[in-house]
């Protein structure tokens, strides 16, 4: 039988083929085995915010050793596959945390699943939750620059370019929670995050 974790990697599809988008040569050119199987992973997953891989289910997939507990794991494997990956040109990338998501009473939680935090240049084109978050932005930056739908776009490109979109993302939902709740007018949601875009990521 097919171990279900691991068809994103072992399905080979090139761009074009159809199948799993990733572009061939840019997988040959990322230094390690293990990142180049990672890279294949966000690539499937790319219309994710976030993918939740049990550590177990990793380790047999990618044929890590036993003897790598969860920091050898993040210094061997995960930290340089990340940096291999951002190095090399990628439309995609990722962040990570490991996290104990079965807590077993008695006992210290002990982490027990990577959280990828998957990133792309394009979220239009990956479309599902990363076309959501854009979308979203991109209706704020409206709000906050009413001089044309073309200086919010510019600026939703540059914050998606710069790898920026989750944080100003997280912000308005912070914002209009608050909004919601009548904690704060639209007006004041609508400069507070202009403010940050201003003091945070020299944006005017």
């Amino acid at each position: 039988t097919i171990n279900p974790w691991a068809i994103p990697f072992l399905l080979y599809y090139g761009v074009g083929v159809g199948g799993t988008r990733y572009s061939k040569s840019l997988a040959l050119s990322i230094p390690g085995v293990y990142a180049k199987r990672i890279y294949k992973i966000l690539c499937s997953q790319r219309d994710k915010k976030e993918y939740f891989y049990p550590i177990d289910q990793f380790r047999k997939d990618l044929s890590i050793p036993a003897s790598y507990d969860s920091s050898k794991i993040k210094e061997r494997v995960l930290n340089p596959a990340k940096k291999a990956i951002k190095e090399s040109g990628s439309d995609v990338w990722f962040d990570y945390e490991m996290i104990a998501k079965h807590k077993p009473k008695g006992r210290k939680p002990k982490a027990d699943t990577i959280v990828f935090q998957i990133k792309t240049l394009h979220p239009k084109e990956a479309g599902g939750e990363q076309y959501q978050v854009y979308s979203y932005v991109y209706r704020w930056m409206t709000w906050c620059f009413t001089e044309g739908n073309s200086k919010a776009l510019d600026v939703t490109e540059k914050l998606t370019e710069t790898g920026r979109l989750q944080d100003v993302y997280n912000r308005a939902v912070f914002y209009d929670d608050k909004v919601s709740d009548g904690a704060m007018t639209r007006e004041h949601a609508i400069n507070s995050l202009k403010k940050m875009l201003r003091d945070e990521y020299s944006i005017k």
